[in-house]
């Protein structure tokens, strides 16, 4: 078993997996970096052994880099089983393939197409009341979300080879996802109301309140529609963002 110390240096290496990307193997190198204090603990005294296991650790890898502490775990665990002799090498390798691919869509899905835009969106409107209350919601929450789903999932999965899948099928990110998405569009039919109601006369008469209905709810269309088909929702938030302080900047 891993002591806490080489435990948290693993975790904290995980930080870096794309610090070193390169062209052949992808994130490699930052992953081997990352499981290297935790190689040298399973094969204490035994360097021919930790060489073989840097070897199957620097060949190609590619995930998400917030899934990347699961996988680092996932291989330890197995790494401890192969010191053990209870099972094959190349089973390693082969759990990482399997798991790199769908990790990475998961996370780009969860964290940059859901999490980051919602988080954004009641930052911007927690900013409307104070700049330093959006600014601190938005790197508290977040910062928050994301460190606590990594540890969660490196210490379940650093339990046993199948710890990682245990955790991935309790979490369930599809449907929390789908949830978040759902309050991203509320919050942006939020968002772009207030926006319409401080650029329109205040003695506004019928015609703009449909108006201001109408734009809201077309607009709304119009961001799924392109969030759905061409960009991510992060990258529209922060688009919309710059406009209204761009027009607001305008009207002085």
């Amino acid at each position: 078993m891993l002591d806490r110390k080489t435990k948290v240096r693993v975790f904290m290496r995980t930080m870096l997996v794309q610090a070193c990307w390169n062209f052949e193997n992808m994130q490699s190198v930052g992953f081997l970096y990352s499981v290297l204090p935790g190689l040298e603990k399973i094969y204490d005294g035994e360097p021919d052994k930790i060489k073989a296991a840097a070897r199957r650790h620097i060949e190609f890898f590619n995930t998400h880099p917030y899934f990347s502490s699961h996988i680092a775990a996932m291989a330890l665990a197995f790494e401890e089983k192969i010191q053990k002799g209870e099972v094959d090498p190349s089973a390693v390798n082969s759990a990482k393939v399997g798991l790199m691919g769908s990790l990475g869509a998961i996370g780009d899905s969860f964290f940059w197409g859901s999490l980051k835009p919602f988080v954004s969106l009641v930052s911007v409107l927690a900013a409307l009341i104070n700049p330093y209350l959006g600014i601190a919601l938005l790197l508290f929450t977040y910062n928050y979300f994301h460190l606590r789903l990594r540890i969660d999932g490196f210490n379940k999965s650093l339990s046993s080879p199948n710890g990682i899948y245990q955790y991935l099928k309790q979490s369930n990110f599809a449907e929390k996802s789908e949830y978040i998405r759902a309050m991203v569009m509320i919050f942006l039919g939020v968002y772009l109301g207030f926006f319409i109601s401080r650029i329109l006369p205040s003695d506004q008469k019928i015609i703009f309140t449909v108006m201001q209905f109408s734009v809201s709810v077309g607009l709304i269309v119009a961001l799924e529609f392109v969030y759905r088909k061409i960009a991510a929702t992060s990258e529209i938030v922060v688009f919309s963002a710059m406009f209204v302080i761009l027009i607001s900047l305008i009207m002085g």
